[in-house]
């Protein structure tokens, strides 16, 4: 390997190796090398200076390489946006490829990772149950900010014989809420699944809200909708505003006659 044998496969390079799914350029080739190593740059080559590489390796692979958390924990924090850093992180974890407990205890000896503090709340919140960018949205977005009962989340069930989850699950009142980014939902036996998902909690007189990417655009009508149905199933909640501007309002739902107007909902504000 260039460098020498105490260079190790890092970063997206490492991810690549692995298989996490994932647009993973072929080059520049990530590697990573102990701090105290001084080299000549060469064109195609990415240096990364480790002050524990020894610790960050896994096993004796041979060419050396990086555990996985640690090239994708390092690979997040570079990303342009946090909601772009979380996202990679939520998709591994989809993937089954890491867990958010391996991610977490790796986070404790990265002290100084960048945007550490967002990814470990979105990891805890990962080992509750969020799977996505999606579901994270709406739990910090709608349910966290506007005061809406805590959902249960990824929930088996079974549909026709079939093992189905459901994102989140407000028990209580018969209210399930499906988010439905395009991966997995896009085909037309994805649909017809989902349709017979959602056929099959009526039968059992759940409701079923879907929300897609929409969500990101406008959290409070997505949180002025799950209110209104929860608070016309019984919820005594009240939603509560979150900002000045915010749609939501935390009085009127208590009524039936407010309830009925709530759930009249603008189609400028229906899920796809």
């Amino acid at each position: 390997m260039a460098y020498g044998p105490d260079a190790a496969l890092g970063g997206e390079t490492a991810l690549r190796r692995y298989g996490l799914d994932g647009d993973w350029a072929a080059e520049p080739v990530w590697l990573d090398l102990p701090h105290h190593r001084r080299v000549r740059r060469q064109p195609g080559i990415v240096i990364r200076r480790c002050r524990d590489l020894d610790g960050r390796l896994l096993g004796s692979r041979e060419p050396p390489i990086v555990r996985l958390e640690v090239a994708l924990l390092t690979v997040a924090s570079r990303r342009p946006t946090t909601d772009a850093a979380l996202a990679l992180i939520l998709d591994a974890c989809r993937q089954r490829r890491t867990t958010p407990r391996r991610l977490l205890e790796e986070l404790d000896r990265l002290r100084n990772l960048p945007r550490r503090r967002a990814i470990t709340q979105v990891l805890r919140d990962a080992n509750a149950g969020v799977e996505s960018w999606l579901e994270l949205v709406y739990l910090e977005r709608v349910e966290r900010a506007h005061g809406l009962p805590t959902a249960s989340r990824q929930i088996v069930a079974s549909v026709g014989g079939a093992t189905v989850r459901r994102d989140c699950l407000y028990d209580p009142y018969g209210v399930i809420v499906e988010l439905d980014g395009r991966t997995g939902h896009a085909d037309v036996a994805s649909q017809w699944r989902d349709m017979a998902r959602d056929n099959a909690a009526a039968v059992d007189a759940m409701v079923t809200l879907r929300f897609g990417y929409q969500l990101a655009g406008d959290p409070c009508a997505a949180a002025a909708q799950v209110a209104a149905v929860l608070t016309h199933r019984g919820w005594p909640g009240h939603p509560t505003p979150c900002s000045p501007t915010c749609t939501v309002r935390a009085e009127g739902l208590g009524s039936p006659t407010a309830r009925k107007r709530r759930i009249a909902l603008p189609s400028s504000s229906r899920a796809d």
